[in-house]
């Protein structure tokens, strides 16, 4: 199995527990805060590892490029607003429909990709990323007792342009990420990928903590008091990350993030065989086309 696969399967996991964490944190502090301790605790840890691996590894760090710049620091830009308008859409009463839309993102970083990099998908690959695609909504839709009649009916509607949004959002910052990596001068693909993500921690850090100290400072103190559950979201942030960039910088972003569907039925899973939930008829078909689009992209694209 090639190693992107393997890494996007990591990160996928290192994600679901990471998610489940910053839930966690979240009820001591507000979404903003735990997002904040994402990156701030998370910061030192990608700093150290970035020296380590250049130690260890005697590579020189990568010179970064003004195009690089724009790149990483474009892409951590609209994954904060991608989070931001993600909050908002939550925040109205039909947000399931609107979740539902955000799983385009997949299939919006095939054109986003080409746009920006010329990088095409295989007719094979296109045809698994899209039966991935039909399964995680046909899982969306099932959880939520939606239609998908009901769901397409919606498109005119405010939360599913919210949700095209957040999904328009995520498949930039996946595909800047790569093309930040990409245009990095030297180092293997580790070092490109833990180069990038230094820098996107380092701008997301400091955005964020200016944003939290000008509109809710005493948000900011909390953040440094809730240290130890904190750190356990930065450690886990930092590792799906990490493996997040370097599945990007060995391949295009559009099979990283459809194959990065797994955690959906990782978290399928769990539900049925750890919390013995019942699954609708809907919802295991979602799982198995979501299972058979990745291994199409897997062994075929």
């Amino acid at each position: 199995m090639e190693i992107w696969i393997l890494l996007t399967i990591a990160a996928a996991g290192v994600q679901a527990v990471r998610t489940a964490l910053q839930k966690h944190l979240t009820e001591r502090l507000t979404v903003f805060g735990a997002t904040f301790a994402r990156f701030l605790f998370g910061l030192p840890l990608i700093l150290g590892a970035l020296t380590a691996l250049s130690v260890m590894t005697q590579q020189g760090i990568p010179s970064p490029s003004p195009v690089f710049f724009v790149y990483a620091w474009a892409g951590g830009l609209v994954q904060l607003l991608g989070n931001a308008l993600l909050l908002h859409l939550l925040g109205l009463s039909t947000f399931t429909v609107g979740m539902t839309y955000t799983k385009t993102e997949v299939i919006q970083t095939v054109a986003v990709s080409f746009v920006v990099l010329g990088e095409r998908v295989g007719p094979f690959g296109f045809l698994g990323i899209i039966v991935a695609f039909i399964g995680v909504v046909l899982m969306a839709t099932g959880r939520a007792g939606l239609s998908i009649s009901s769901v397409v009916a919606a498109l005119r509607h405010k939360p599913a342009l919210y949700g095209l949004g957040v999904g328009t959002l995520y498949a930039m910052a996946a595909v800047f990420y790569r093309a930040a990596a990409l245009y990095l001068d030297s180092g293997d693909f580790v070092m490109r990928a833990f180069t990038t993500l230094a820098w996107v921690t380092v701008a997301q850090a400091v955005a964020m903590g200016i944003y939290l100290q000008w509109r809710t400072p005493e948000v900011a103190l909390s953040v440094v008091r809730a240290w130890p559950m904190g750190a356990m979201v930065g450690l886990t942030g930092i590792v799906a990350s990490a493996f997040w960039y370097c599945a990007f910088t060995l391949q295009n972003a559009a099979y990283v993030m459809a194959v990065g569907q797994v955690e959906l039925l990782f978290a399928y899973v769990a539900s049925r065989f750890l919390f013995h939930e019942r699954m609708a008829k809907q919802e295991v078909l979602g799982v198995v086309a979501t299972a058979a689009g990745i291994v199409v992209i897997v062994l075929y694209r």
